[in-house]
């Protein structure tokens, strides 16, 4: 310290401040790094009893004990995690301080005020580290304790005493309790009228209804907690009498039953009370609600005072009903002792499946992750799953009733059908997504974001994606391509359409071959649909005969082999077949049978094709038409001079053909 302020008087008078600062941050550091290590590092932790008998009382209290750690385990953790991240970030800036600082020229004063920053930073760091050390150091005693809590809870559940002597003392703790209850609906009756009669249009009435609710929270909460006192008392006249009673009281299994009602009753109602308590405690002292007025922020403070006491009350109840079931199923056990054989083994079975029901919820509860601000939940995973799945079985259920109902209306077309099931199951399914990830808590409120998001996913490569559903969508609004149409492609590909899916359309050769076409190629590219409106088509089958052949015994010929292929329609006006003399070939001359097919020769061309060439060949043979091949003449020079002449170039001699 002493070398550090001797180098901050060579500075510059401009420098000195900033020098000064960082001396007075070093010099604070270093004294909290002092006290920190001179201080005990953890307190006297309660001491744990083990032995005798415990009182409902006594064993509410140590439920009551572990709930607070268990909330005092859950807080320390957080502030842990955001004691870990600052250190991090104050890592992570000494870091580059010290990296920049190496590359300042030695003896400089920018490098000796920067030196000066990581020095100060280098302390503040050590003492984040021994703070999070502590604290670390703390949690793992508490959990430790917890623990041991966890052991004291087992052991005083299993050794709850209830004197059989107290009986009348027991029976007064009922009827007290029940006066309680009453002295608490009346409290709640005279808030809720003086209630109505606040004026909440003005910052004093607003501020007077805050702490007018809070009291009738208060007065629910009394009730609450007088019920409880009544249960316990019950609970225990119960427990006497199993024990005095040589058989089992009547009607107990019944009361057991009501009081577990009753219980799950409350639990409902406490997230409602600790709402509105934090709802008050958390609302900031606003101007403009009257804060300048002394009256008024008065009446906020008693507010938020009642708001501290119902909290702290809803905390109470919570220990208190957990110790009422644990309570329960002693008293449950007891009674299956005494009744013995079959309802004991009952009785187990039950309280064991309980118990795992409670730990799958608590599994259920666990924190895996958060999107934002948002904790996501296997229960919450589960639950998006569930929703996708039930979504998609009644797509499916829809799809195949539709599928039925064409099946049962000659009338319905099936490509309209498919159309409208594919409509369904998009809807269905993207309906499902939004409600699922709404579930998990997820805000879609702000669509600007998420189509910014996905804006970028679909620049970064969703292109081809997004490109192949949206002509999905265009070919089932537009029918321009149909389940069942008979398809050719620009590359040749021909087959019969199955199913146009999310990206892609499967094409059935007439090969029996599926093939897997990318949507977007239906609609960039060129596509003959062979059966899109009519149900026939005009084929052309090319032929050739010989040079010399009659050109009426031709067409007789051609219209005869039409006649004989089932594919050619027939009595059909302006249907007829025709033969076309086209062209006089190299070798042959060239013909064009056109005739008109039905759908199911539209569906096989090649066969199509097929069964006419050999009908017309047969009927070739039959009348003796020679069908041509290519053919060429070959002219040949004989003789020497022919020879001679050839090789110098000149023509002459005989010539032989």
């Amino acid at each position: 310290m002493a070398a550090a302020e001797t180098a901050v008087l060579s500075l510059r008078v401009e420098d000195v401040a900033d020098a000064g600062e960082q001396i007075e941050r070093l010099r604070a550091q270093l004294d909290a790094l002092v006290r920190l290590q001179t201080q005990a590092s953890q307190g006297v932790l309660p001491a744990l009893r083990m032995e005798g008998g415990f009182s409902p009382e006594q064993f509410f209290d140590v439920i009551r004990e572990q709930l607070t750690y268990e909330r005092l385990i859950e807080a320390e953790s957080a502030e842990f995690e955001e004691r870990q991240d600052v250190l991090d970030r104050e890592r992570r800036q000494l870091d580059s301080d010290f990296a920049a600082y190496l590359e300042l020229e030695h003896g400089s004063t920018e490098r000796l005020r920067l030196g000066l920053r990581v020095m100060a930073r280098r302390a503040a760091v050590a003492v984040l580290e021994v703070r999070l050390q502590r604290l670390e150091l703390r949690l793992e005693n508490t959990r430790v304790f917890r623990d041991d809590l966890g052991v004291q809870l087992e052991y005083a559940m299993e050794n709850v005493a209830i004197d059989v002597e107290d009986r009348a003392e027991v029976v007064a703790e009922v009827e007290a309790a029940g006066r309680a209850i009453e002295g608490a609906r009346a409290a709640f009756a005279t808030a809720e009228a003086r209630l109505l009669q606040v004026a909440e249009d003005t910052a004093r009435g607003r501020a007077e209804a805050r702490v007018l609710t809070q009291g009738l929270t208060a007065a629910l909460i009394q009730e609450a907690r007088a019920t409880l006192e009544r249960l316990v008392a019950e609970v225990k006249l119960a427990w006497i009498d199993l024990v005095v009673d040589e058989g089992v009281p009547p009607e107990l299994n019944a009361a057991i039953g009501g009081w577990r009602d009753e219980l799950l009753g409350l639990e409902e109602k406490l997230d409602t009370w600790r709402s509105s308590a934090t709802g008050v405690l958390l609302t900031p002292r606003a101007i403009d609600e009257g804060e300048e007025d002394p009256e008024i922020s008065a009446l906020h403070d008693r507010a938020r005072a009642r708001a501290q006491e119902n909290l702290q009350q809803v905390v109470a109840i919570e220990g208190s009903v957990v110790g009422i079931r644990l309570l329960l199923e002693q008293l449950d056990e007891a009674l299956a002792e005494k009744q013995g054989g079959f309802r004991r083994w009952l009785t187990q079975t039950r309280l064991t499946s309980q118990e795992l029901y409670e730990g799958a919820v608590d599994l259920l509860k666990t924190r895996l992750f958060n999107i934002g601000e948002t904790p996501v939940t296997p229960g919450g995973l589960l639950r998006v799953l569930i929703i996708l799945l039930v979504a998609y079985w009644i797509s499916t259920a829809v799809s195949h009733a539709l599928e039925r109902l064409g099946q049962a209306r000659s009338f319905m077309n099936q490509s309209s059908i498919y159309t409208l099931s594919r409509l369904i199951h998009y809807v269905l399914m993207i309906g499902a997504l939004l409600v699922a990830l709404g579930s998990l808590g997820l805000d879609f409120s702000n669509l600007a974001i998420i189509a910014g998001a996905l804006s970028v996913g679909i620049g970064f490569g969703l292109q081809s994606i997004v490109g192949n559903f949206v002509s999905g969508l265009i070919l089932l609004f537009e029918r321009s391509l149909k389940v069942g149409d008979y398809v050719q492609l620009d590359n040749g590909l021909r087959g019969h359409v199955r199913e146009i899916n999310i990206r892609s359309t499967r094409i059935n050769t007439n090969d029996n071959i599926d093939v897997l076409v990318p949507n977007s190629e239906f609609v960039s590219k060129e596509v003959v649909n062979w059966t899109l409106r009519e149900n026939m088509a005009r084929m052309r089958i090319r032929f050739g005969v010989a040079y010399g052949t009659d050109k009426e015994l031709v067409r007789r010929i051609g219209i005869e082999a039409a006649d004989r292929v089932d594919f050619t329609l027939k009595n059909m006006p302006g249907k007829d077949p025709e033969v076309w003399f086209v062209n006089f070939g190299d070798s042959s001359l060239d013909f064009e049978l056109l005739v008109w097919v039905s759908r199911s020769g539209v569906r096989r061309p090649g066969r199509v094709q097929a069964t006419y060439l050999w009908e017309l060949h047969t009927l070739f043979e039959e009348h003796g038409i020679e069908v041509p091949f290519p053919q060429r003449d070959l002219h040949v020079r004989t003789g020497l001079d022919a020879f001679v002449d050839g090789g110098s170039g000149k023509s002459g001699g005989d010539e032989a053909a």
